[in-house]
């Protein structure tokens, strides 16, 4: 897998601004290297009917880039879905939020996913039962993980992993964007 600033820098997110508060557009259509959406949407191309997976919904701007590519279904959960879920969901068919934590409510759906973008914590003890739970099965995917550099916590999480991974940061948010790859388990 190759690609470039540029090639994340053609994906035109403008459609999905009617989601976003408008103080929050120079975030969630900025440039690579300052937020993760517009990487969230390239890598959504490299998919095709799939289920992609956002783990740490939030406001659901990770899920709307995710589905970007509507040939894929996003499913995004989080213990608390923002006020925002529910005008995604409505309006992006492709696109449905649970509430709760996703490995414990649907590990096979999590298991089958080739592509999980996970956003949740920051405290590098969720990331890691996460993390756990993906190697114990074996797990055949992607998983990119937000704000590898946030703290220490997640500094230190990201380098006590030892499968290959690659540190995307320049490509996705300014506060750390890796990319784990389990293909090669």
């Amino acid at each position: 897998m190759t690609f470039t600033t540029e090639d994340i820098a053609q994906i035109d997110l403008s459609p999905f601004a009617r989601f976003v508060p408008p103080q929050y557009h120079f975030f969630f259509i900025g440039q690579p290297g300052i937020a993760p959406y517009r990487l969230l949407a390239y890598f959504s191309t490299l998919f095709r009917n799939q289920i992609l997976i956002e783990v740490g919904v939030h406001n659901g701007w990770g899920s709307l880039a995710l589905s970007y590519n509507e040939k894929n279904r996003v499913i995004g959960y989080d213990i608390d879905l923002g006020p925002l879920n529910n005008t995604i969901q409505e309006e992006r068919s492709n696109t449905s939020f649970k509430q709760g934590i996703a490995h414990e409510m649907d590990p096979e759906t999590i298991f089958a996913s080739p592509f999980i973008h996970f956003d949740a914590q920051h405290d590098g003890i969720y990331e890691k039962t996460f993390f756990d739970f993906l190697v114990a099965r074996k797990y055949r995917g992607w998983l990119l993980l937000d704000d590898i550099h946030l703290n220490p916590a997640m500094e230190a999480f990201w380098q006590s992993i030892t499968v290959p991974k690659h540190d995307l940061t320049r490509f996705g948010h300014s506060t750390g964007t890796g990319l784990v790859t389990f293909n090669t388990f």
